[in-house]
């Protein structure tokens, strides 16, 4: 991680990073999702087994926690660990302001709670249709 010294004050509660990292949660969000759909494709076709459905879980949550990010444009690591990404190169910085690491941190374990419960959800599914 690089540390420079970008524009904090463009951070808000609802917005932690800018452009440049906005563009590696996108690149992110598409890889899960299209090997959620490889996957299932492989296992609808018969070359993959149903059993392989539970290990696919982590992806699941994986997915959902980076097409959070995107959509909020909110990264769950910074707010997670009380830094900004807000400019057009990639890094980060500390955020100064204590109110806004505390809306920061609050937001971050919102999105991995959805994240946390689409993986499970999904392996209890994946576990039932497997189990029959």
């Amino acid at each position: 991680m690089i540390i420079t010294p970008l524009r904090i004050i463009d951070a808000t509660e609802a917005c932690n990073i800018g452009p440049a990292e906005l563009r590696t949660r996108r690149v992110a969000f598409g890889a899960a999702l299209v090997l959620l759909i490889v996957a299932l494709l492989a296992i609808v076709s018969g070359v993959l087994p149903v059993g392989v459905l539970p290990f696919l879980a982590p992806i699941v949550g994986g997915a959902v926690v980076s097409g959070l990010q995107v959509r909020n444009r909110f990264c769950v690591n910074y707010g997670l660990r009380g830094v900004v990404g807000m400019g057009e190169k990639a890094g980060a910085a500390v955020g100064a302001d204590q109110a806004l690491r505390t809306a920061h941190l609050r937001r971050a374990r919102g999105m991995l709670g959805w994240g946390v419960l689409a993986t499970v959800a999904w392996f209890l599914v994946a576990a039932l249709l497997v189990s029959r």
